[in-house]
């Protein structure tokens, strides 16, 4: 006997097996992305996506979109490697999936914020007078100012 294989045309349109098997293949590509994201900021290195990981994944992409979660990842991976930050224990891919909160905290600019050492909390402010125009008082290097002692008084 010969085989033939079927090949729908244009025209024809998707089943609802064809529709779930491309939606699981975009769903398998979009979780070896968010895998690979993660290990090309080295912050934990995994080998292998595992089931459980692969789970943790799914269900986060429940909630988030890719980019959310690769905006995410990215600001992590900031808050560990820069030292204005006082952040220092290293999640697995697993750890920082385990809950929408986790990923939620580290697309929320303001919690960012208060993760800044004391030093660096009015760093952007101070970047941003800047643009007003305004050269610095005199005799004040930025440095030695702390807004917080300016309110002290």
């Amino acid at each position: 006997t010969k085989l033939t294989r079927y090949i729908p045309s244009e025209t024809e349109e998707e089943t609802p097996s064809e529709k779930a098997i491309i939606q699981q293949q975009q769903e398998k590509e979009s979780c070896e992305f968010i895998f690979q994201h993660w290990n090309e900021k080295e912050i934990i290195q995994h080998r292998v996506l595992t089931q459980k990981t692969l789970s943790k994944i799914k269900a986060r992409l429940n909630t988030f979109g890719v980019e959310e979660l690769q905006q995410a990842i990215d600001h992590y991976h900031t808050v560990l490697t820069r030292s204005e930050y006082f952040w220092e224990y290293r999640w697995s891919l697993q750890e920082f999936l385990r809950s929408d909160e986790n990923v939620e905290k580290f697309l929320n600019t303001a919690y960012l914020k208060g993760l800044r050492k004391k030093e660096f909390q009015h760093q952007v402010d101070l970047s941003n007078a800047r643009t007003s125009g305004f050269p610095p008082a005199k005799g004040i290097v930025e440095s030695q100012v702390d807004v917080d002692d300016i309110y002290a008084t």
